[in-house]
């Protein structure tokens, strides 16, 4: 699963990609689980996420594992981006932001979110 979970650098920003494309729902089960080893081996609050979803197939286990997924990784996490969302998608989106008090940005593509990430600064 190393493959769906890299680290990838924009401008001097080291973000991490984790890559749910394309997957199915055991492909984002193991990938989340990979996620949160890499991520928690970052320093608090310092963390750039970016994940890509698009054409992933959820379901009800990976929709009640998100919350989890996003609330262990809330303390690490300074920035998250997420690209892909279709209207569905964009509902448990919205849903696991509110429930974790997370606040991560959709955005339209990969370049966007590279960008918008690598420029960050927490207000």
């Amino acid at each position: 699963m190393a493959d769906r979970v890299t680290v990838i650098h924009h401008k001097a920003a080291e973000i991490i990609r984790i890559d749910w494309s394309n997957a199915r729902p055991a492909e984002i089960l193991e990938a989340m689980d990979a996620a949160k080893r890499v991520i928690a081996s970052r320093a608090p609050a310092s963390a750039l996420t970016l994940t890509n979803v698009e054409s992933a197939i959820m379901d009800k286990e990976v929709t009640n594992q998100l919350k989890d997924y996003v609330a262990h990784n809330k303390p690490y996490v300074l920035a998250g981006a997420v690209v892909g969302l279709n209207d569905l998608k964009m509902i448990a989106f919205n849903f696991v932001n509110r429930v974790t008090g997370r606040s991560l940005r959709a955005m339209d593509s990969e370049v966007d979110a590279r960008e918008w990430l690598a420029n960050f600064r927490p207000a």
